[in-house]
C-alpha cells in the first residue's frame, strides 16, 4: 500500500528532509533513518494514500494557499492591467494543478515552509508571466516562465528554518540567503525539468551589472528568464513587509527599478511599469 508523509521531515538541525504529501518509499525510509531519525517519529508521520483520502490530502490544502496568496496580491497590486491580469492568472492555474509531478512536491513544502514563501513565489510567477505576456512570449515560453518563476525560491526548503525566521538580521541573511540560489538548482537537479527553470533558480539574484549573486554574473551571461524573474522578485518584496522592513508603494517600487543603475532590463522594467497604470 502506498504511503506518504502526513508532514514536513527535518533532520535535528532542522534541514528539511521530506516534504508533507511526498510518497514515502524503501529508500526515503532508509534515507531518514541515516540522518538518525527515530523509527516511532517515522511511524508518526506517514499514512497509507487511502487515509489521505478519507481525510484531506495536502493537495487539496494548497488550493486554499493559492487563492489566499492571489487575493494578497490584488489587494497589494489595486491597478493592473485586467485583461493581462486574468489571462495570467489562469495559465497559472493550469500549470499548478495540471498533473502531479516531482516539483508540484516542492511547491506544496513552500506552502507548508513558511506561507509567505509561497505567497511571494505565486506573486513572482504572477508578475513574470504579465511582463512575459506583454513583450509577446508564446504559451509554451509562458509556461516554462511560470514554472521557472514559480521554483526561484525552492532553495530555502534546504535553508533551516530559523535562519529564515531570523531573515532580518544581516549575518543571517548573509550566511544563509545567499545559498538558496545554489541550493536551488541542486534539488531541481535531482529531477527531471527544463534547464532554463535551473538556470532562474540559480541566477535570479545576478544583476546586469555583475554585482548580483552567486557567481556575479553580468548582461548576456544571465538568463532572459531569469532577467524577468529578478524584476518580479525585486518588486513583490520591495511591496512586502515581511522580514524586509516596511512596504514601498507600487510607484516607488517601480522608481527604485528604474533607477538603480544598469542592475536591471530597462525595456523590461518598462513594460512591468506600464502594467501597473
Amino acid at each position: 500500500m502506498e504511503k506518504v508523509a502526513l508532514k514536513d521531515i527535518y533532520d535535528p538541525n532542522g534541514i528539511l528532509l521530506i516534504s508533507k504529501g511526498i510518497k514515502i518509499t524503501e529508500d526515503k525510509l532508509s534515507r531518514l533513518r541515516r540522518f538518525g531519525i527515530e523509527e516511532e517519529s517515522i511511524t508518526d508521520v506517514i499514512a497509507t494514500k487511502d487515509t489521505l483520502t478519507q481525510n484531506k490530502h495536502p493537495m487539496y490544502e494548497e488550493k486554499a494557499e493559492l487563492d489566499r496568496a492571489m487575493r494578497g496580491f490584488r489587494e497589494k497590486i489595486r491597478w493592473i492591467d485586467p485583461e493581462v491580469f486574468d489571462y495570467c492568472s489562469k495559465l497559472l492555474i493550469q500549470i499548478l494543478f495540471a498533473r502531479q509531478t516531482m516539483w508540484r512536491m516542492y511547491m506544496i513544502g513552500l506552502a507548508n515552509y513558511a506561507e509567505w514563501i509561497y505567497a511571494h513565489s505565486i506573486n513572482v510567477a504572477v508578475l513574470s508571466l504579465m511582463i512575459g505576456k506583454k513583450i509577446g512570449m508564446k504559451k509554451e515560453s509562458l509556461q516554462t516562465l511560470a514554472l521557472s518563476a514559480l521554483l526561484h525560491d525552492v532553495g530555502f526548503l534546504l535553508v533551516p528554518k530559523t535562519a529564515v525566521i531570523e531573515m532580518d538580521k544581516e549575518d543571517k541573511r548573509e550566511i544563509f540567503i545567499e545559498q538558496h540560489s545554489e541550493l536551488g538548482k541542486a534539488l531541481l537537479d535531482e529531477i527531471s525539468i527544463d534547464e532554463t527553470c535551473k538556470k532562474v533558480v540559480l541566477q535570479h539574484h545576478e544583476r546586469l551589472d555583475g554585482s548580483g549573486y552567486p557567481y556575479g554574473l553580468s548582461a548576456d551571461e544571465i538568463s532572459f528568464f531569469a532577467k524577468i524573474v529578478m524584476i518580479a522578485d525585486t518588486f513583490d518584496l520591495d511591496t512586502s513587509e515581511k522580514y524586509y522592513g516596511g512596504a514601498s508603494s507600487p510607484e516607488e517600487a517601480v522608481f527604485a527599478l528604474q533607477n538603480s543603475g544598469n542592475k536591471f532590463d530597462p525595456h523590461l522594467v518598462a513594460v512591468l511599469a506600464g502594467l501597473l497604470q
